[in-house]
Formats: structure tokens, C-alpha cells, sequence
């Protein structure tokens, strides 16, 4: 029995796993810096407790429950949150420490 070494199907057949891994951040040069457009939502403990979760243009939208269950409509502009996004009482804020 022979062995091919050939490797030409490795990139095709990975690309999937690649899409995937960058999907939730998009890099585009402008003015002659890096601007960040995250596309994904961000980790945080919200996403028990909110739906209709969405994000543009670094804008996070959900619907997130209060305390009495109501749902309210919240944003939260999240890209200075370091330790993650958290509903309280039904506003998104950053997770503080």
C-alpha cells in the first residue's frame, strides 16, 4: 500500500472552521487605522435572561427581563466593557468587578 502525501485538500476542507473563527469580528482599514465591527454578540451572563439579541455598528440590542419579568428594550454601546455584559433589573450594562 502507498501513502499520497498530498495536502492540497487540507486548506478546502478547514476553511469552514476558519469562516467560523472570524465571523464575530470584522477588521477593515479606514483613514488609516483599524476599525473593529463586532458582528457576533458579546459573552456575558445577559444572554440567560435577554432575547432578541443583536448587534451593529459596536451597538448591542436585546430584550431583557426586570425583576417582575416584564421585558424591556435595552442597547448598551459595549466596546469599553472588559469583564463582560450583565442584564440588570432589564438595562444591559458592563459587568463591573
Amino acid at each position: 500500500m502507498t501513502q499520497s502525501n498530498n495536502n492540497s485538500g487540507n486548506f478546502l476542507t478547514s476553511l469552514p472552521g476558519i469562516i467560523t473563527a472570524v465571523t464575530g469580528l470584522v477588521i477593515a482599514l479606514g483613514g488609516g487605522g483599524l476599525i473593529y465591527y463586532f458582528t457576533a454578540a458579546p459573552l456575558g451572563t445577559y444572554q440567560a435572561s435577554c432575547r432578541n439579541i443583536s448587534v451593529k455598528d459596536g451597538i448591542l440590542t436585546a430584550t431583557c427581563r426586570d425583576r417582575q419579568g416584564e421585558e424591556k428594550e435595552s442597547t448598551l454601546d459595549f466596546k469599553q466593557c472588559r469583564f463582560g455584559i450583565e442584564n440588570t433589573n432589564g438595562k444591559l450594562e458592563c459587568k463591573s468587578l
